[in-house]
């Protein structure tokens, strides 16, 4: 029987012997009566697999690449030691399932949000989630014209991006914490960053690229770029 208040962990679609290694490694009990904060691993994630695990009280959603025990367990016992709600999934992961929506949705319950707000919440976290994906890990940039082939040609390259390991395989993270009045969600890429004092000085609406951030400024009531344009921290009203 494990602890009251001892970190737990069930598996969803993850081999047995992954998510013991997992949870030895990252000392985490399993799941069993008087348990407490919930870490859900999860393999061969698709969006059925992914809601059931962001709504099952879980503290921190973990996908587990590659079969990469080591890697899953250090992200599965940082995160089962912040409060909130987080979730760490692989680059394609994130591509393939509709993530923002379904973080949203699970945060919305918990806390309590109207429709309105987590519309809110919602959308700037999609406009987040999407930077992280193609600017970050997958490192494509933005269409420079809209135009039928250069439409194409963008299309072409994240595809080719979701095909290569070393792009696919990194991980995106979404955490959100909160307090009486606000809630702050943070969303983290592991790609090479960018130069944040750069695009805040040419970050304008009218600007084809730079308006999933300039959206997100206008949604959220504070916005803060960290960890060298790795790491987007968003702060909304509850």
């Amino acid at each position: 029987m494990t602890k009251l208040g001892e970190p737990t962990l069930i598996a969803d679609g993850v081999a047995p012997a992954v998510s013991e290694e997992v949870a030895r490694r990252a000392g985490l009990a399993p799941a069993g009566d008087g348990g407490g904060a919930l870490v859900v691993l999860i393999a061969d994630v698709d969006d059925e697999r992914l809601e059931r695990a962001l709504t099952a009280a879980a503290r921190a959603c973990v996908e587990v690449i590659d079969r990469d025990a080591a890697d899953a367990a250090a992200v599965a016992a940082r995160l089962s030691a912040e409060p909130g709600l987080a979730v760490s999934l692989s680059t394609a992961t994130g591509h393939a399932t509709e993530l923002a929506r379904l973080f949203v949705e699970a945060l919305g319950r918990r806390l309590g949000l109207d429709e309105e707000r987590r519309q809110a919440v919602e959308l700037a976290v999609h406009e987040a989630v999407v930077n992280a994906l193609l600017h970050g890990n997958l490192e494509v940039g933005p269409l420079p014209k809209e135009t039928v082939e250069d439409f194409i040609a963008h299309c072409n390259a994240v595809e080719a991006r979701l095909t290569d390991p070393d792009y696919a395989l990194r991980r995106l993270e979404v955490r959100a914490s909160w307090d009486d009045g606000r809630v702050t969600v943070v969303v983290a890429d592991a790609g090479p960053g960018f130069d944040v004092e750069s695009l805040a000085a040419r970050n304008e609406p009218t600007r084809k690229s730079g308006r999933g951030l300039f959206l997100i400024g206008e949604l959220a009531e504070d916005v803060a770029i960290e960890d060298g344009g790795r790491r987007l921290v968003m702060t909304f009203r509850r």
